[in-house]
């Protein structure tokens, strides 16, 4: 259990992976079950994001984690403690993936701190994102028919190079049979002469 939870899940995940499994009599809980729960889990997150997508809920909520984490009065803060600002915000439900993500966009100084109002500009614009299903399902069709489009297109050339050669076989073959043709000529030419 600690190897799944740990690499692939916030504690919070973990905490409502538990809730989830099923328990033998003697109170074991069977690992197999772990990555269909998280599957689960993140499905329902994703479907549910009510913090996660509004804005005003989403800061309000991150603010009030950093103050009860130590938020010092300049509002300068190491990106180690964002990370566990992000890491204990249990009303979101965020993979340690996106926790990753977001700690990328933001940039720290040469000191690893962060300045905490834009830590909490790039959440309030990239988790709204990370949950939007519809532009989500908007995104994932414009790939797929990216993807359709540019195998077509392969298809297309490869259909078109295919032809050519052929048209270059034949002219080949045609061209052969011209010089047989003038060559015969010739020969019947210098046979009357």
């Amino acid at each position: 259990m600690g190897h799944i939870a740990t690499c692939e899940s916030d504690p919070h995940q973990v905490q409502m992976l538990m809730q989830m499994c099923r328990e033998d009599e003697q109170g074991n809980v069977l690992y197999e079950e772990f990555p269909m729960l998280l599957q689960r889990l993140r499905i329902d997150a994703l479907h549910n994001a009510l913090v996660e997508t509004d804005v005003a809920m989403l800061r309000m909520h991150l603010i009030l984690l950093a103050r009860r984490l130590g938020l010092p009065s300049d509002n300068i803060m190491p990106v180690w403690d964002l990370r566990n600002v992000l890491l204990s915000a249990d009303q979101l439900c965020l993979s340690r993936m996106q926790i990753h993500i977001i700690l990328s966009i933001v940039h720290p100084d040469e000191h690893g701190d962060v300045e905490f109002g834009y830590f909490l500009r790039v959440c309030c614009t990239v988790i709204p994102w990370m949950f939007d299903t519809s532009a989500f399902a908007e995104k994932a069709a414009t790939i797929a028919k990216e993807k359709a489009d540019a195998l077509a297109k392969q298809e297309l050339e490869e259909l078109q190079g295919l032809s050519s050669s052929l048209a270059n076989k034949k002219r080949g073959m045609d061209e052969e049979d011209q010089e047989d043709t003038q060559q015969n000529d010739f020969v019947d030419f210098a046979c009357r002469a």
